[in-house]
C-alpha cells in the first residue's frame, strides 16, 4: 500500500490509496490499483473497495470543496504519464 491520501470529513475519515489488486494471477499482470476505504477512529478501516478507472492510475489526491470531491491522480501513458481529474 503507498499513496495514501486521507480526508477527514463529518467526523469520518476517507482514505484514497494504491496497492497491488489480490485479482491478478501471475506477476507479470500485477499492477498498482487504487482503493477506497474509510475508518471512524482512523486506526480501524473498511474493506478496501476497488476504484476502477479506463487507465492505470496511481498517486491519488483527494481534496472536498463546494460540496464534493476531486480527485488528481496520475496515469501511465506509453512511457510517460499524464495528470487526470475526476469528481
Amino acid at each position: 500500500m503507498h499513496s495514501f491520501n486521507v480526508i477527514r470529513k463529518d467526523n469520518e475519515f476517507h482514505a484514497w490509496f494504491c496497492g497491488i489488486g489480490s485479482e491478478k494471477i501471475t506477476i507479470q499482470e500485477k499492477h498498482d490499483e487504487m482503493f477506497y476505504s474509510t475508518s471512524q477512529d482512523g486506526l480501524t478501516w473498511s474493506d478496501p473497495i476497488p476504484i476502477t478507472f479506463d487507465e492505470q492510475s496511481i498517486l491519488p489526491r483527494v481534496r472536498f470543496f463546494n460540496g464534493k470531491y476531486h480527485m488528481w491522480y496520475v496515469v501511465t501513458v506509453g512511457s510517460g504519464y499524464k495528470i487526470r481529474y475526476a469528481h
